[in-house]
Order: C-alpha cells, then structure tokens, then sequence
C-alpha cells in the first residue's frame, strides 16, 4: 500500500514537473508573440506613413503637370503670337517693298 502511495506521488510530481515545463514554454510562446503583434503593428504605422507621403507625393505631381500644362499652353500661344507678327512684318514690309515701287 506504501508502495502505491509513492507511486501515486511520483506521478503526480512528474506530472507537475511536465505541467511547469508546459507552462514555461507558453509563456515562451506567448511571449513570441506579444513580439510579433507589437512587430505587426509597427508595420502596420510604416504602412499608413508610406501610404501618406505616396498621396502627398501624387499631389505634386498633378500639380506640377497641371503647372507644366499651363506653360506648354503659354509657349503654344507666345509662338502663335510670333507666327501673327512674323505676318504682319512680312505684309508690311510688301507694302513698303509696293508703295516703292509705285513711287518709281
């Protein structure tokens, strides 16, 4: 009888034992985890700012197109305007080169 007592006793001790090991290794893996979620969230906060700055990004760009845009329409209206007075100096000068003639 003494002898299944310390038998019951041994096993209830190995059993604790595992127990306190199994504990410590999900503390080991909580742990890990905790790790991982602050991780995961850091990622989550570079995301979001990455994300934020593209947008700003994005922005000036549209508005250096639209500022390019506006230039290339001034330059296209500046070398029109150069066509018109090209003409006109020409059919000036015509006129100048007629009116001598017919004073001659």
């Amino acid at each position: 009888r003494d002898l299944a007592v310390v038998n019951r006793l041994e096993w209830f001790q190995e059993q604790q034992s595992l127990l306190q090991r199994h504990q410590r290794e999900l503390q080991v893996v909580q742990s890990g985890a905790f790790d991982m979620q602050q991780k995961s969230i850091r990622i989550g906060e570079q995301i979001i700012k990455l994300q934020t700055e593209i947008k700003q990004l994005q922005a000036a760009m549209e508005q250096a197109q639209n500022q390019m845009r506006k230039e290339v329409e001034s330059y296209e209206k500046a070398q029109a305007d150069l066509a018109k007075l090209q003409i006109a100096a020409i059919e000036a000068s015509q006129a100048v080169t007629d009116s001598i003639r017919r004073m001659k």
